[in-house]
């Protein structure tokens, strides 16, 4: 249960990033932004060491994907350089991250891929460690402060008595 009042609403705030947090939302970001439009105009030359025909008809979808993961990557980039992380929530990079880890995965595991993508994966799976790194590290500040004001709310009350006159 809260220690706020009864009468004070409760509000729901978006978990603004670190200085930490807004750099690697800047990076994360950046490399989206490179990679999704790598991936959309050149995916033949991406793809080629794997794939002999040409062009598949699953190649739209792939682009689509591609040009989505660099409509985050600007979000992204957007809010840790130039809003200071107040933009885009720090949960998103994680959860691009670990989204972004599994397709990589999966499409190796399926042969649809190359394994020059493992580059990728790392890099995802850096971005996601990073990301849990951030999390922890917020959920201990907020259980030191929320300590502190305990702590600090006992010893106020420690001078009352409870008897009233």
């Amino acid at each position: 249960m809260s220690a706020a009042p009864l009468n004070t609403p409760h509000r729901h705030h978006a978990v603004a990033p670190t200085k930490f947090g807004q750099m690697l939302q800047a990076v994360q970001g950046g490399y989206y932004v490179l990679a999704g439009l790598a991936v959309a105009l050149f995916l033949d030359a991406l793809r080629a060491p794997i794939v002999t025909e040409d062009p598949r008809p699953g190649d739209w979808v792939v682009r689509a994907v591609a040009l989505a993961v660099a409509g985050v990557g600007a979000a992204l980039l957007w809010s840790g350089w130039w809003r200071r992380g107040t933009a885009v929530p720090a949960g998103v990079g994680m959860w691009v991250a670990l989204f972004l880890l599994a397709q990589t995965a999966a499409g190796m595991a399926l042969g649809m891929l190359p394994t020059t993508y493992l580059v990728d994966a790392g890099l995802e799976g850096l971005f996601l460690a990073l990301w849990v790194a951030v999390m922890f590290n917020r959920v201990g500040e907020q259980i030191e402060r929320t300590e502190a004001r305990d702590a600090a709310g006992r010893r106020g009350e420690a001078g009352a008595t409870g008897v009233i006159g």
